[in-house]
């Protein structure tokens, strides 16, 4: 696809995310050339050899228009807006070049964009198996998020979360869309991913009932460490944990476009009953039975009586 450029002379915070992930994207990805109105004629795969800005290095370094589309070059009949007194290596990369592009016809169809790894059509989640593959497993954020039983919607919320691409009163003050950044909870402090999950003292009162109030300190580490109660199940941690953040991103939604107070009781309340809806995408039977655990320790800490809840099943188990 053409290289994204902002138009009023200012990069917006919109842009500035595309540009970030246009990279990556080019990099798993080639197109197959119809029209050419998607292609980057310069950065994009869309010639055997490869991104002509990385192929044809010298004569690139001329270029005036660097993000034009190959469907602006082809109707221009091939001008390229060089810069004049080429090199010499321009000038044998520019003849060698429109050597080439006489044998591409255009059509009237859309081009067609694939993936390097598998041939086929462009699709988010291959595009995730492509970049989970080339990253040799290191993005251990995004496998735990993705291979977690939680639904759909809570893994894309995840994704975001970790990305830091909620819409945080921060983030919407970076857009430009409010005027300020203060958080509408405690209107003390600006709200940005870490004080809306965990300094706020509505949701660090949360964490503290759950005993797991180092989970705050990893916000930027590796939450997957976080120190839990030794009898409950590890290996749920991950559903877990995401199960709470996405309560807490939706209580806090709820207080500000639904005048729902936070509360802490109400959110993990909110926490048990997902856990009885989605245990059947459990895959097993164990998994069931420590969720089900997680579930009433949640109940343990949100209530008097659960305490007496949790101890009655422990003796019954032992």
């Amino acid at each position: 696809m053409p290289h994204p450029h902002p138009t009023n002379g200012s990069q917006s915070y919109l842009w500035k995310i595309i540009s970030d992930e246009l990279d990556t994207y080019r990099s798993i990805t080639y197109a197959n050339v119809h029209n050419g109105a998607s292609t980057s004629f310069w950065f994009d795969h869309w010639l055997p050899g490869g991104p002509l800005n990385i192929t044809h290095a010298a004569l690139f370094s001329h270029s005036t228009r660097p993000n034009v589309s190959a469907q602006r070059v082809f109707q221009s009949r091939f001008d390229l807006c060089l810069r004049p007194r080429l090199t010499n290596v321009a000038s044998v990369q520019l003849a060698a070049l429109l050597f080439c592009l006489q044998d591409v016809v255009l059509t009237e169809e859309p081009d067609d964009r694939r993936l390097k790894l598998t041939g086929r059509h462009y699709t988010s989640k291959d595009a995730y198996t492509a970049l989970d593959s080339s990253q040799d497993s290191t993005d251990l954020v995004g496998q735990r998020i993705w291979r977690t039983r939680v639904p759909n919607k809570v893994k894309i919320f995840a994704w975001l979360f970790f990305r830091d691409r909620l819409s945080t009163r921060c983030n919407l003050f970076a857009k430009h869309v409010l005027e300020d950044d203060i958080c509408r909870r405690c209107s003390l402090h600006p709200e940005d991913r870490g004080h809306l999950f965990f300094s706020c003292s509505s949701s660090l009162e949360l964490w503290d009932k759950l005993k797991l109030r180092n989970v705050m300190t990893l916000i930027d580490s590796d939450f997957w460490t976080a120190t839990i109660p030794s009898h409950l199940d590890r290996n749920l941690w991950p559903f877990v944990l995401l199960t709470l953040l996405w309560r807490i991103w939706d209580a806090r939604n709820g207080e500000i476009f639904r005048d729902e107070p936070f509360c802490s009781r109400r959110v993990i309340s909110k926490v048990c009953d997902d856990f009885v809806i989605w245990e059947k995408r459990l895959k097993s039977s164990h998994e069931v039975a420590s969720l089900r655990r997680w579930r009433l320790y949640l109940i343990s800490c949100n209530t008097t009586e659960g305490v007496h809840i949790l101890q009655g099943f422990f003796f019954l188990l032992f």
